[in-house]
């Protein structure tokens, strides 16, 4: 960059002492008029404008109409993992009879209405189906870090190369202990297949099998990639099933589990971290009432069926209060659903830093 200024101020100066002071003056004009032009082209090809409000296609066809709401008429489809823009939403943002009335205009030219509850704006966030299930999750707590398997997957963008669609993807994870979670390329499907990264490697293999042993102090006992053992304590995890005189196998309990293998299809999780994110702030500020419809309808006086139809089962369940945990590395946020005869009849939320 400096050898470019020196050769431009040596020509200025070459031109400017064969003229006079009017011609230096415009030529002075010209030449930071030029160098302007320069600069905003320059900025714009370095920081490209990116709208925030795209939305994918989370479903695998969605209708288009013509009106926010189901009477209109239908004018067109998307198909899973379209990218849209939204300039406007309409509707009481209530859910009844499995409709959510929550309508987003993708066209800034005409009427074109899709339903929100089948959109997910980028970046969205998104776990493992039944994740519990997957015998990683729920003994983290002597579970080696590199032995567990990624909690959530956010997916960045979606772009398309060669005619080909991708995710770009990372993994909501702790960076100490993972150097490879970032601009994860795959290929865009309603399941994503191969898209762990290397430090997960471990997890794969822990996931298909996991080996039990039993010392002579009676403490069961798991080996890490190093053969070190890794106590479990006095008792057995669920679906420990005998394979010898001290040993045991536990399987999990979804078969033939691909922990390679991700839908983003219908993954009801998409909602679930939407509804956390805007519930928060919501309850935190004391703006939530009995008449209050967050978002995708959920509120007082919603059925439990409901509910876990639009953001799932929750991840964990306290006295019958259901826990939705929106958690990152070194923070956590919680929504508690509690119920009265199977009716939402109380919302609140924890943070944890």
């Amino acid at each position: 960059m400096k050898r470019y200024f020196v050769l431009f101020f040596t020509a200025f100066f070459v031109l400017a002492s064969g003229c006079s002071k009017k011609e230096v003056s415009q030529l002075e004009q010209d030449v930071q008029e030029g160098q302007t032009q320069k600069n905003e082209i320059q900025e714009t090809e370095d920081e490209p404008e990116v709208p925030e409000n795209l939305y994918f296609v989370n479903t695998d066809s969605l209708k288009v109409r013509d009106a926010p709401n189901m009477q209109g008429n239908k004018v067109g489809s998307l198909e899973f993992g379209s990218v849209v823009e939204v300039y406007e939403t309409k509707g009481s943002g209530e859910y009844k009879d499995g409709i959510l009335d929550k309508w987003c205009r993708i066209s800034n030219e005409s009427e074109q209405w899709a339903n929100y509850f089948y959109l997910s704006k980028l970046p969205a966030k998104l776990e493992y189906e039944d994740k519990y299930e997957t015998g990683l999750h729920e003994h983290n707590e002597y579970a080696n870090v590199y032995e567990t398997l990624p909690e959530k997957i956010i997916i960045e963008n979606i772009v398309e190369e060669n005619g080909k669609k991708y995710f770009i993807i990372s993994i909501d994870d702790n960076h100490y202990y993972h150097k490879d979670l970032d601009n994860i390329k795959v290929e865009l499907a309603p399941v994503i297949k191969d898209y762990l990264p290397e430090s997960f490697l471990q997890g794969i293999k822990h996931t298909k099998s996991r080996n039990i042993y039993l010392n002579q102090e009676s403490d069961y006992y798991e080996l890490d990639e190093n053969g070190e053992q890794i106590s479990l304590g006095y008792s057995l995890p669920e679906n420990a099933v005998k394979a010898g005189n001290l040993e045991w196998t536990v399987e999990p309990e979804i078969k033939n589990l691909n922990p390679q293998e991700f839908k983003v299809q219908d993954n009801v999780s998409l909602r679930k971290y939407d509804f956390c994110n805007k519930a928060i702030p919501i309850l935190r500020n004391k703006k939530f009432a009995n008449d209050t419809i967050l978002e995708y309808g959920i509120k007082i006086g919603m059925s439990k069926k409901d509910l876990v139809a639009v953001i799932g089962k929750p991840d964990a369940i306290e006295d019958d209060e259901y826990w939705y945990e929106n958690y990152t590395p070194g923070y956590g946020e919680t929504v508690i659903i509690r119920f009265n005869q199977d009716v939402i009849s109380e919302i609140s939320y924890s943070i944890e830093k």
